[in-house]
C-alpha cells in the first residue's frame, strides 16, 4: 500500500492508524545536525548555535565511547525524553559500517533473530551510558522518543528494540537506515514495538538505504516499514510505503543509479542533518526541477 502526502483513501485510513509527523522528522534533523557539533564543543550545556536553539532541549546528558567513537545524548525535550544517536562521521564508524556480518545478540529471547554485527557493537559501546541517563533523569516516568542519522539509524532502531522492555517509547523516526538485521528481527520488532510509530525515512537518491544489499552473502537482510520517501528535497514531498521494496518509494532506484548522488544522505526534508549549524541542504532537487 502506498499513501501521497495529503491524499489518504478510506482503506489508507483504516490501515494506516499512526501519521507521520513531518514537524517532528524536521526537529529530528536539527537534533542530529546538532551532534556533528560534538567535534568541537561539550553538547551537555546545548549551547551550538542554530541547531541547539532551533529544538531547545534540557538536561542534556553526552554518551561517547572514545574507543569505537560512538555519540549520542539522553535529553529532556518538554516533558519527553530523546534518545539521538550520531550517524557515520569518522573512518572508526565506517569500520563498524562495513562489518557486515549478522549475529544473535539475543539468544533465545529472539532465537532466530539477526542484526548487523557492527551497528550492534555501536549501539552496546553506548547502551549502558543511556540507561544510566535514562534512570537519573526519571525516563521511566515519561516517554521516550529515539531517532538516529545514518549509522544511528540503526543504532536507533536497535536500541528502540532493546529499550522498549523499560522504557515507553513514543516514536522511532530514523533517517538514511542502512539495512539492519532479518526478515526475523523486523518481524520482532514489528511485534515488541507495535503501536509505536515508528517512520524509516529516505531521502530521494540516498545510496545508504540500499546497504546492505538485501540478500548479501544470503542472509536475508530487510528493512522495517513503513517507509517514508522524499521525492524532493523540501517539506512535503513525501510518499509513505507499507510494502517491501515497494518501487514507489526508495526501491525505484538500484545500488547503481543512487551510486553518484551520495550527497543525499545529507539533505533530509531540505535541511542538513550532517554538518554543525548549517541550513542548507548539501544538495536539494524539486520534483517539478533537476537536480540543483
Amino acid at each position: 500500500m502506498v499513501l501521497r502526502a495529503g491524499v489518504l483513501s478510506v482503506v489508507a485510513i483504516a490501515a494506516t492508524a499512526i501519521e507521520y509527523d513531518e514537524s517532528a522528522a524536521a526537529a529530528d534533523i536539527w537534533v542530529n545536525n546538532a551532534l556533528d557539533c560534538a567535534s568541537s564543543q561539550d553538547l551537555s550545556s546545548w549551547d551550538c548555535g542554530l541547531a541547539c536553539n532551533t529544538v531547545p532541549l534540557s538536561d542534556v546528558h553526552v554518551l561517547q565511547d572514545k574507543l569505537v567513537e560512538t555519540y549520542g545524548i539522553v535529553a529532556k525535550n518538554g516533558d519527553e525524553c530523546l534518545l539521538a544517536l550520531r550517524g557515520t562521521k569518522n573512518i572508526e564508524n565506517e569500520v563498524s559500517d562495513v562489518d557486515i556480518l549478522m549475529s544473535n545478540p539475543w539468544g533465545e529471547d529472539c532465537p532466530k533473530c539477526k542484526v548487523h554485527d557492527g551497528f550492534y557493537g555501536a549501539w552496546h559501546s553506548l547502551g549502558q551510558q543511556a540507561h544510566e541517563a535514562l534512570n537519573a533523569m526519571n525516563c521511566s516516568q515519561t516517554t521516550l522518543r529515539v531517532t538516529g542519522h545514518s549509522l544511528g539509524a540503526s543504532m536507533a532502531a536497535i536500541a528502540a528494540y532493546e529499550m522498549a522492555q523499560w522504557y515507553t517509547i513514543s516514536s522511532v523516526y530514523t533517517y538514511g537506515q542502512p539495512r539492519t538485521g532479518n526478515t526475523h528481527w523486523v518481524d520482532a520488532y514489528a511485534s515488541r514495538l507495535a503501536g509505536v510509530p515508528f517512520f524509516r525515512v529516505t531521502d530521494y537518491k540516498d545510496p545508504i538505504p540500499h546497504l546492505i544489499l538485501h540478500n548479501m552473502f544470503f542472509q536475508g537482510w530487510e528493512h522495517q516499514l513503513p517507509e517514508v520517501y522524499y521525492d524532493s528535497t523540501k517539506l512535503g514531498a513525501y510518499t509513505v510505503c507499507n510494502e517491501e521494496r515497494s518501487k514507489s518509494c526508495s526501491s525505484q532506484w538500484s545500488v547503481a543509479t543512487v551510486a553518484p548522488e551520495g550527497c543525499f544522505h545529507c539533505s533530509y526534508l531540505g535541511l542538513n542533518p550532517c554538518t554543525c549549524g548549517d541550513s542548507e541542504p548539501q544538495c536539494s532537487k524539486d520534483s517539478s526541477s533537476s537536480l540543483v
